[in-house]
């Protein structure tokens, strides 16, 4: 008991520095290639005017030092031409302070879908010490981002130890989440990594390819931006359904 209640201690304290204070990618600098994550993504649905869910699978390999390099930001860009159904399900527009008193519990009916995460806190081994479990929110033009930051495995059951909340534009282009991340002891960049997100959008109806197909595929693009400065793009091309 003592040993979790000393772990709570520091995590919520290397949380509150990570959003307080997020370093500058200008401070920061890549001491070697950062590798490319592997993207694994499906969509409910491939026909031209549906609607569609996603899920998606992202491994961040490790950079030369054994450890992946930190994220600032994930994006996804939809085809274009997808098109963003507001009335779909009914939009959230509760405050962040509501949510933290209240909990997603508030707008049930606005939830798009979950994710869960792996983080490396400092060194191989250590994601077993918790992640994030989250909640995503159809907003007013907006995603909204419920962080769940949990001890041991992430998940809807998991024993959090503070939630934060994160506001991503939404357009019919798609969105970009950015990620703050705590400071670690460990190279490359001595921040907290993720190694992993499982990230699944329900089909909603909230999503809808667009009307008409120009080629034989569907492209999506998944933007990653890390804290050295480096940016990076994975095009996923899915077949149109004839």
């Amino acid at each position: 008991m003592k040993t979790a209640i000393r772990l709570s201690i520091v995590l919520v304290a290397c949380l509150g520095l990570a959003v307080g204070a997020a370093p500058a990618s200008a401070d920061l600098h890549p001491s070697g290639p950062v590798p490319t994550p592997k993207v694994a993504f499906t969509t409910t649905s491939t026909s031209p005017g549906s609607s569609f869910g996603v899920h998606a699978r992202i491994t961040f390999p490790a950079s030369r030092t054994g450890r992946p390099y930190s994220v600032n930001s994930v994006g996804v860009a939809f085809p274009e031409g997808t098109r963003i159904d507001r009335t779909a399900v009914p939009v959230c527009r509760a405050s962040d302070v509501d949510l933290y008193l209240r909990g997603t519990a508030l707008c049930a009916e606005s939830r798009l879908g979950t994710a869960t995460a792996k983080v490396d806190f400092l060194g191989p081994g250590s994601e077993v010490l918790g992640g994030p479990y989250e909640e995503f929110l159809l907003g007013d033009g907006e995603i909204i981002i419920f962080e769940y930051n949990q001890l041991g495995r992430p998940g809807p059951d998991g024993a959090t130890l503070a939630p934060l909340i994160f506001r991503a534009p939404l357009t019919d282009r798609g969105f970009t989440m950015f990620i703050p991340e705590g400071p670690s002891l460990a190279l490359p960049d001595l921040l907290w990594a993720l190694k992993s997100v499982d990230l699944t959008f329900a089909d909603t109806g909230v999503f809808r390819l667009p009307a008409k197909a120009t080629s034989e595929k569907w492209d999506f693009d998944v933007r990653f931006g890390y804290y050295v400065g480096a940016q990076q793009n994975v095009r996923i091309r899915v077949p149109v359904a004839v």
